[in-house]
């Protein structure tokens, strides 16, 4: 496989994403004060990744191919030990302080596509979407973000009991080639500076959530998908002696509002969404990609 190159990773970046600061949209994170040095750091790291094969790739004993150790399915004790190396390779450039680095999401992937029986209940096509997504992100080394937290409205009441349908991120239609979602979620840490976007929740749903119940993956420059990042901490980091690691090592949480965003696919599409077979009524689980998504993801 070709590991991924910093310069590689920050050229990405420049995809149009809708990442709005202090009420301005930003029109290249890549040069934005806010962004730039944590975007440095995890390039950095990736060129570190490249020059370090033997950390970073692992044999995969299912294929016999060398993969990205962070997209490896471990099967023993041995692959676990390599897993706990490359996340330490990840850890130690910002001593820790970056909690959301490539490695993260790519572990919730990598944990999803090692169990798909869980979604193969729903349906055979929820499996392949997961299996497919972790095989694309694999090969294409991809730096995923997640946001897996509703906004704090009124906690007494489940999602589909909110003041208004959809502060929640939900599906508002089906179509054809696809969902329309919408709504916000939070927690989208590092979203600003990643490929894609996985959007579930962690927070348990509630009979009667129906249209809530989903999980689903998109580019981070998907119509409609809005990031709304926290104020930034380089504007007071005036001295790298007075401050020397943290404008470096901040990864952003940004919250992720869609306000109808378009990610289009097809049931046949390599990579598109998924849905928990865990719902709470027997609707038929939905196949498709959003097609449309009104979208808040805060970081």
């Amino acid at each position: 496989m070709t590991m991924r190159g910093g310069a590689a990773y920050v050229s990405s970046l420049r995809d149009g994403r809708a990442v709005f600061l202090d009420g301005e949209r930003v029109d290249d994170v890549t040069k934005h004060p806010a962004f730039v040095e944590p975007i440095r750091k995890i390039a950095e790291t990736y060129d570190r990744a490249a020059a370090s094969p033997d950390v970073t790739t692992a044999v995969d004993p299912a294929t016999g191919r060398r993969v990205g150790a962070m997209w490896l399915i471990p099967r023993s004790a041995d692959d676990l030990e390599i897993r706990r190396r490359v996340h330490r390779f990840w850890a130690e450039p910002s001593y820790g302080l970056m909690g959301r680095t490539p490695d993260h999401v790519a572990a919730v992937i990598t944990a999803l596509a090692s169990w798909r029986q869980l979604f193969d209940r729903a349906g055979r096509q929820f499996g392949d979407n997961v299996v497919k997504f972790w095989e694309k992100a694999r090969a294409e080394d991809l730096y995923l973000s997640y946001a897996i937290v509703p906004p704090q409205i009124d906690r007494s009441q489940p999602a589909h009991r909110q003041p208004e349908p959809f502060l929640y991120p939900g599906v508002v239609r089906e179509r054809d080639h696809g969902i329309v979602v919408r709504g916000c979620q939070a927690i989208a840490t590092s979203a600003a500076m990643a490929d894609w976007l996985f959007l579930s929740y962690i927070t348990p749903l509630a009979p009667g959530d129906d249209d809530y119940a989903l999980s689903l993956v998109m580019p981070m420059n998907a119509e409609g998908l809005k990031l709304y990042p926290r104020r930034p901490f380089a504007a007071q980091a005036t001295s790298v002696y007075d401050y020397r690691s943290r404008p470096a090592s901040t990864s952003w949480t940004s919250p992720s509002c869609s306000t109808t965003s378009s990610c289009r696919g097809s049931r046949s599409s390599s990579t598109g969404a998924w849905t928990s077979s865990t719902r709470s009524s027997t609707r038929r689980p939905r196949t498709r990609w959003p097609t449309s998504s009104r979208w808040c993801a805060s970081a």
